[in-house]
């Protein structure tokens, strides 16, 4: 009797567009600052402070603020939607989940507050942004269970950016604060989307099923399944699935 194998592969919709959101949101303030940047020939990236160029005489400082804003709105979305909404939520998830929105409140507060018109609320959500983020990467490093490639990248940049912070918050008066700045906006960028990939592959998952037939390759075929750790006795799939 031979065995027989019905494989379907499932998704959580709800993960995979907040996933999306968050990566929109990033590109399209990757792509603003790029424009202002542009536009503000002057401006020395690395030498000087992301909030200059958001002041109201920086050329395109609507452009630059708003897409604070709408990348703040969207990584709040990223958050809820791809973690806390989630069943079975750890509790490192759920510090994870928290103190990501706490850190893109801070994004937002910072495009609302252009640095020459609100100096000191500018830097409160300065810091609403910096320190909320070091726990986002504490907390991601003990709850996301990023595998493969992934993983070195994963631990390299959460590394990067957890330094860079402080490296940030104990230098933010020094000169080589903008340097600081610009090693935190790198790593946070390649930071999330290490992330946003690693919950893609999360939202999917296969489903297999194996009917039992009574001959030596079935009992091979099952036992084989069974020693990945992906799969239940009986050839069921555990419900987890790594692309």
């Amino acid at each position: 009797m031979t065995s027989r194998t019905k494989t379907t592969v499932h998704f959580d919709g709800r993960c995979l567009a907040s996933a999306g959101i968050g990566i929109v949101g990033m590109v399209q303030f990757t792509v603003s600052l790029a424009a202002v940047i542009e536009m503000n020939e002057s401006f020395r990236f690395g030498r000087e402070f992301l909030s200059h160029l958001g002041q109201s005489t920086s050329h395109g400082s609507s452009l630059f603020n708003r897409s604070l804003i709408v990348l703040g709105i969207c990584l709040i979305v990223f958050f809820i939607g791809g973690y806390l909404l989630r069943a079975g939520v750890s509790v490192a998830e759920c510090v994870f989940g928290v103190s990501g929105i706490l850190s893109s409140a801070g994004l937002i507060g910072i495009g609302v507050t252009p640095l020459d018109i609100y100096y000191i609320l500018h830097h409160v959500f300065l810091v609403t942004w910096l320190i909320p983020m070091a726990a986002m990467v504490a907390a991601g490093y003990v709850a996301l269970e990023v595998r493969g490639v992934s993983r070195i990248l994963f631990v390299v940049f959460s590394g990067a950016l957890f330094l860079g912070i402080g490296l940030y918050l104990l230098n933010a008066i020094d000169e080589q604060a903008p340097a600081f700045q610009a090693i935190v906006l790198f790593t946070a960028t390649i930071w999330f989307l290490v992330t946003s990939f690693h919950l893609i592959s999360t939202t999917f998952w296969q489903i297999t099923v194996v009917r039992r037939g009574y001959d030596r390759k079935t009992r091979q075929y099952l036992q084989t399944l069974e020693q990945t750790g992906l799969y239940q006795p009986g050839g069921r799939s555990s419900g987890r699935w790594e692309p």
